[in-house]
């Protein structure tokens, strides 16, 4: 007796000691998890970092799922139930699962396995978690049967980003809008400028010109783009920026034909990643590397460029756009070998066609790619070009890219090959980019020839980086070699100088919301080897902040070793009166010391107080401290004026970009349904437009105007109802429009008076609450009128639905089960008249109940007991059980 009951005690100290142990271990994340269309954005899992494990509570998982046919066993550990009327009994074991709070942790591993899962995917870094079921959910059976119904209605509709309610149309010529902006950068003294903008439809396409009036006349920029004329290639007549290889260097200013879709771009060029791109109307420009906040700039035209020079040529980077006029864009930044991939049978030509304006030097850029497979493009190229220092080139230029496009496993490699013709030399560039998973290898050459390294000094650059991403952080190792060629002026000759670095780079965001990055370059092999600690700050929430530090020790001229820090904190746009005065801050320190120098000092500190109203004003106030302690402080103004021609004296926005599109008009209260404001109809104040996420609100008259950026691009104009009276509904949202910049769309939007029709779906049947469940999750509500379709709902897993929005009419709505189960209803059509006592009134239609039960059960036995309203406490979608060591303490007293 005695030797049984030790044996059982230490078999449960053994269990509560590997119990215990598992559970431990593992941490709370919230992360958003999504199953298809099933989204939840604040899910809870656990977590073990040090086995890289994650655990889901079946329960919750069952429950987000919509399976209320599984049962969860907290005592063995088990599930049980049916999936798709197919029996399912699932046992997991104590090293795959354990228990916390009466609930049941799995292993994903074991539930992607034992419950036939196609995958279940995580990334703790983007906090999220993805799944797919090897069978349909519940949501997804009624949904292909609700498809179904449609098409058997004849109602089903094409969603098609092809179709739209509106398009803007291209004309011969629009007034267009003009901007005006006087500046002064210090009001002590006479120096000012002023300065315009002008966009408008020329000839069917888009017109941009910009230049000086004051202090002197001069014309900068001159564009007419035709937007996506052939294969997503868009033409450009005027100013453009030739696509260009890496070692030849030609003046930016052309005036030209530009043939091609290199809107926003990366290359490389000997361990320098340049990014350029174009944003019209930008206020602010974040760059983002892997994730982490590295550097932002505050664009003065539309056209940026961010250089990047720390050897690192294998992370994703990202821009996050803050327009002036509050939009927010992201875009992923695509090197040039990405953007020239094509699929099998497309093809892609460049053309540019310019000259300088000074020397009218002749540039002449011809490309074409062509996709032989969908991993295969082959591409030729012709240049014909001239530097200032009236140096010539004339290459035929050939492109290899190889992309596999496989998802877990991609590869790109890409070859160029430049051939002088004249000088009858051969240069040449390849990469090869290799992921697995999260693990990537890149391996890249540089190699040119004496005619073209005479110019860039750059004879040879080799590469190779490892970067591997892994919870919140992501790490990179490499190794570079460069063979610089330098002029030697007394021996009149040319020497080499190679230099082998090694760089380790470290980028995290497990201390969100700041991230921190860490780059250590050292030099292996090199005339003067030096150690460089580049750590970096950076936050990206409430304000835009900064903080880097360059620590620089050579190893033999120690005089070069240097110090500097930088701080710079930007706070743009705070609202100190409603729409009409903001604040911007901006705040900058920086250091700089070397050995033997006198170390300097300065700092910065900006505001900008934004008055939106006539006229755009903006104040700012500098203040410099210099190395000799001296403080230099300078105000300045900056006034701008936005024309509309076509309405001379009408007031817009005044940071609308000139370029912009424009939708305005008026949203009215429709009394007499003819869609058409008139005398009998009532504008709205207060009631908001949504598009492309931004909100514009109408004034006392019922008048919005509302601006964006995005031409051929197909836009959904949508109604705010939080922001009109809830029995009110626009006649026809969401509206969608074909849009072209420079265009301007008078668009009215009249708004109807609405009811809502209430009801319960009832438990006749003595279901029990999860059965009741499982039925009211394969249930719709359907609302038809003159015999079509209305609007189909869901009811809730209680049983009540509502359906809104519903204009003065005669209606049936029917009640239908799309499950397996024998299921009907009492009533299963009940017919729908909505009157409103005040036209201006919406009124609740309620009481319209239906009462669910099997089919074999008839009426007359249903109790008028069954018919009461049924208790309405929370239901508690998980049975209750008894804790693991209570049941075994249990047993042994027992026994």
């Amino acid at each position: 007796m005695r030797k049984k009951i030790v044996f059982i005690c230490i078999f449960i100290l053994m269990f509560k000691f590997s119990f215990s142990d598992l559970k431990d271990e593992t941490e709370e994340v919230y992360l958003q998890i999504r199953a298809e269309k099933l989204v939840n954005d604040f899910f809870l899992v656990r977590y073990d970092y040090e086995k890289d494990k994650m655990y889901i509570g079946l329960n919750t998982l069952f429950y987000f799922l919509e399976l209320y046919n599984l049962k969860v066993d907290t005592k063995t550990f088990s599930i049980d139930g049916k999936i798709n009327s197919t029996k399912t009994r699932v046992k997991f074991t104590q090293d795959e699962s354990f228990v916390i709070d009466d609930e049941l942790f799995v292993d994903v591993e074991a539930i992607k396995k034992k419950l036939n899962f196609d995958y279940i995917n995580y990334d703790l870094s983007m906090l999220n978690l993805e799944i797919k079921t090897g069978f349909l959910l519940p949501y997804q059976e009624k949904e292909n049967s609700r498809i179904e119904r449609l098409r058997l209605d004849d109602n089903k509709r094409k969603n098609s980003e092809e179709k739209y309610d509106y398009k803007m149309q291209r004309t011969l010529l629009e007034p267009g809008l003009l901007k005006l902006n006087y500046s002064k950068f210090d009001i002590e003294k006479k120096e000012s400028y002023l300065t315009y903008e002008y966009g408008t439809q020329f000839l069917w396409g888009e017109l941009y010109i910009s230049g000086d009036l004051a202090p002197d006349t001069e014309l900068k920029t001159r564009q007419l783009t035709y937007n996506d004329v052939y294969m997503g290639n868009n033409l450009v007549l005027g100013n453009i920026s030739p696509i260009l290889p890496n070692f030849i260097s030609l003046d930016s200013n052309l005036i030209g034909v530009s043939f091609d879709d290199y809107t926003t771009y990366s290359q490389s060029n000997n361990g320098e990643t340049v990014i350029k791109g174009e944003a019209e109307g930008a206020d602010s420009i974040e760059l983002y590397r892997n994730g982490i906040l590295v550097e932002y700039l505050l664009p003065t035209t539309k056209d940026f460029e961010f250089r990047i020079a720390d050897n690192i040529t294998s992370s994703r980077y990202l821009l996050k756009i803050y327009y002036k006029d509050g939009r927010i864009e992201e875009r992923t930044v695509y090197s040039l070998n990405d953007m020239d991939a094509l699929k099998k049978g497309t093809h892609k030509p460049v053309v540019q066609i310019a000259q300088t304006e000074k020397e009218k030097n002749m540039q002449v850029v011809l490309k074409e790619f062509y996709g032989v497979t969908d991993n295969l493009t082959l591409g030729v190229g012709y240049l014909d070009l001239k530097t200032n220092k009236d140096k010539k080139y004339n290459i035929l230029q050939n492109n290899i890219i190889y992309n596999t496009r496989v998802p877990s496993f991609p590869t790109l490699i890409n070859f160029t090959n430049y051939y002088e013709i004249k000088e009858k030399e051969d240069s040449f560039e390849w990469k090869i980019e290799q992921k697995i998973y999260d693990y990537g290898v890149n391996i890249q050459q540089e190699k040119y020839s004496k005619y073209f390294y005479n110019d860039s000094g750059t004879k040879e650059y080799k590469s190779i980086s490892f970067d591997k991403t892994f919870k919140l952080n992501s790490f990179e190792i490499g190794v570079n070699k460069r063979t610089l060629t330098l002029e030697d002026v007394e021996n009149k000759k040319l020497n080499d100088l190679k230099t082998t670095n090694m760089y380790v780079g470290w980028y995290t965001s497990m201390f969100n919301p700041f991230s921190f990055s860490l780059n250590i370059e050292k030099t292996i092999n090199g005339e003067d080897k030096y150690v460089k600690y580049l750590p970096s700050i950076s936050l990206s929430n409430w304000a835009t902040v900064i903080l880097n530090a360059d620590f620089t020790k050579y190893q033999k001229n120690k005089d070069n070793d240097s110090i500097s820090y930088s701080l710079e904190i930007n706070k743009r746009n705070i609202e100190l009166f409603k729409e009409n005065l903001y604040l911007d801050i901006g705040f900058v320190v920086e250091q700089k010391k070397k050995r033997k120098e006198k170390r300097e000092i300065s700092y910065g500190l900006t505001f900008n107080v934004d008055l939106e109203g006539i006229l755009d004003i903006k104040l700012n106030s500098n203040i410099k401290k210099t190395e000799n302690k001296k403080s230099v402080k300078t105000t300045g103004i900056d006034v701008t004026k936005l024309i509309d021609l076509s309405s001379p004296f009408k007031n817009y926005k005044n940071t609308i970009p000139v370029n912009s599109y424009l939708i305005k008009g008026k949203i009215f209260m429709d009394r007499n349904g003819n869609g058409i404001y008139d005398n009998l109809d009532t504008p709205l104040e207060g009631v908001s437009i949504i598009l492309e996420g931004r909100k514009f609100t109408s004034n006392e008259k019922g008048e919005y105007i509302a601006d964006g950026i995005g031409s051929g691009n197909v836009i959904t104009l949508d109604i705010d109802r939080k922001s009109m009276d809830p029995m009110m509904k626009p006649v026809k949202t969401p509206i969608k429009i074909k849009t072209n910049n420079s265009s301007v769309l008078n668009l009215d939007i009249p708004v109807e008076v609405v009811s809502m029709i209430t009801g319960n779906i009832w438990n006749a049947s003595n279901f029990t609450e999860r059965e009741f469940i499982q039925n009211i999750s394969m249930t719709t509500v359907r609302l038809e009128k003159n015999g079509k379709l209305y609007k189909e709902i869901d009811p809730e897993f209680d049983g009540l639905y509502f359906f809104e929005d519903i204009p003065p009419g005669e209606y049936s709505m029917k009640f239908l089960y799309v499950g397996e189960e024998s299921i009907e209803f009492s009533p299963s059509e009940v017919p729908i008249k909505i009157k409103l006592k005040n036209p201006s009134e919406g009124e609740y239609f309620e009481g319209n109940d239906t009462m669910m039960r099997m089919i074999k059960i008839k009426e007359e036995n249903i109790s008028n007991k069954e018919k009461e309203i049924i208790d309405d406490k929370p239901i508690n979608l998980q049975e209750k059980v008894g804790n693991v060591e209570k049941s075994i303490e249990d047993i042994i007293n027992n026994y």
